[in-house]
């Protein structure tokens, strides 16, 4: 027992404190970005800046300039057509992946302003929010039908497309408020909190609508949910930002908002019950994530793509449980021969090292070290190289550590 104490000061002495983010600049620097698409086909995934549309093919990690045109929106329909919506040349429109443009303005009017945000709707039919209101295509663009607003008080800057075909539309104008149309778009009633100017909408894998604000009257929180597909909205009390400017959903529902005050990127693994931050202090921000559940951030300086996927990384049980402490669980089998699994939990963001050593407090093996997200994981330690013996593993956060003992025999 005394020379186990005295092996357990010794190994707490030598492993280092590391801090670190969940974040990863890409190599687009290309001023402001304003929004991001996935092309559903080949997953590639497109930044619309001040200085052009870029896209990338490998996770972002190099980006092509596809136009120059000072992008406020994205769009890839179901034909593959690529639209850009601009901040004051109304709307752009590709067939051959950026490589030609042609403008499609038929039917806006002039000083339509920016085009602030798509959705592909029923039918393959196309919508587009602007200044003044909401406009629809049935031909891919080429011609453009008001129906919806014209309304200098309207401002038309997110779209979401609920269960059933309801379109949602956020109000960044006037009154503000939540609009929401059952017949593709032809007729809208408000639904949503007036006096609350909204800026973006995602939807739940289970069906749940999700708002953000991002001002208007009276601001406490900054986020609302729906969930019967847009006809009622609750404030979400739990969140406390006073806005949400972006919302990201990954496939395992996991929600990601991006906040001005404070200037930060939080998320929830349980609908919106409890809130965590991940330390990015962007300042204004657009989010997207894609089928692997890499997180894109679009920044005033570039995007940033979190270190990891949140799909696997954040890997709550199925009860939503939220975890109260750090906890390292005792290997198991125990004793082993050559492989053996550890389980351990964690609380909140932290940056996690799980290290195994010998009897003399040599590192053997860095089992973990990185970054993780508040939830339950499990690594396996491969021994095969090893001789039978006593082995120590241990865990250690900025604020936990913790050291087990696991036998191998062979």
């Amino acid at each position: 027992m005394k020379h186990f104490v005295l092996f357990f000061i010794t190994l707490t002495s030598f492993v280092p404190s590391i801090a670190q983010t969940f974040w990863q600049r890409t190599n687009l620097d290309s001023g402001r970005v304003t929004c991001f698409a996935i092309n559903p086909s080949t997953q590639n995934i497109y930044a619309g800046t001040y200085n052009g549309v870029f896209y990338s093919t490998d996770l972002g990690d190099n980006w092509i300039k596809i136009n120059s045109y000072q992008t406020a929106s994205i769009c890839i329909d179901s034909s593959g057509y690529i639209y850009a919506g601009t901040l004051s040349q109304g709307i752009f429109r590709s067939s051959d992946n950026g490589n030609n443009w042609i403008q499609v303005n038929n039917g806006l009017p002039i000083d339509v302003g920016s085009i602030h945000t798509f959705l592909v709707g029923l039918g393959n039919h196309l919508f587009v929010g602007t200044d003044r209101g909401v406009y629809r295509s049935t031909n891919n663009g080429d011609q453009w039908t008001l129906v919806g607003f014209d309304s200098p008080y309207i401002d038309i800057v997110c779209f979401a497309l609920a269960h059933n075909n309801h379109i949602i539309a956020g109000n960044s104008n006037g009154a503000g408020g939540i609009y929401k149309s059952i017949d593709n778009g032809s007729t809208w009633i408000l639904t949503g909190p007036e006096y609350k100017l909204f800026h973006s909408l995602a939807v739940h894998p289970n069906g749940t609508v999700y708002a953000g604000i991002n001002g208007g009257v009276n601001i406490s929180n900054g986020l609302y949910l729906s969930t019967d597909n847009g006809s009622s909205w609750l404030l979400i009390t739990s969140y406390t930002p006073h806005f949400a400017w972006s919302i990201g959903i990954n496939s395992s529902g996991d929600i990601f908002t991006a906040s001005l005050d404070p200037s930060d990127i939080f998320y929830s693994t349980n609908n919106g019950t409890n809130w965590f931050s991940t330390n990015f202090y962007t300042g204004w921000c657009v989010l997207i994530i894609d089928s692997n559940g890499y997180i894109y951030a679009g920044t005033a300086d570039g995007v940033y793509r979190s270190i990891q996927s949140t799909i696997t990384s954040i890997n709550t049980n199925s009860n939503n449980e939220i975890f109260s402490k750090f906890v390292l669980n005792q290997n198991y089998p125990n004793p082993f021969n050559p492989m053996t699994t550890i389980n351990y939990s964690v609380p909140k963001p932290s940056y996690v090292a799980i290290t195994v050593y010998d009897e003399l407090g040599r590192e053997i093996n860095s089992l973990v070290n990185e970054e993780k997200f508040i939830g339950n994981y499990s690594i396996e330690f491969n021994a095969t190289s090893l001789s039978s013996g006593i082995y120590f593993y241990q865990m250690k956060t900025d604020e936990f550590i913790e050291t087990k003992k696991m036998l191998l025999l062979k």
